[in-house]
């Protein structure tokens, strides 16, 4: 399936998690997430459970925790 974070396109096995693709997407970012020094929203800017369940088309965004 395909997904978006921070507009990068990605390719995903069915039944992904969040945290697989923030891995796919970066291994340092997923670090970060681990550490909780950045957060992922998605598309109207709500926060994401990592452990949450993907969907195709999804749109997510990571910002970084002040």
């Amino acid at each position: 399936m395909k997904v978006y974070i921070n507009s990068k396109e990605l390719q995903i096995f069915e039944g992904a998690r969040l945290q697989d693709a923030v891995l796919l997407y970066s291994k340092d970012e997923y670090q970060r997430l681990l550490r909780e020094e950045i957060e992922l929203l998605d598309c109207r800017g709500n926060g994401m459970d990592i452990d949450g369940q993907l969907w195709d088309g999804a749109s997510l965004l990571i910002k970084t925790i002040v």
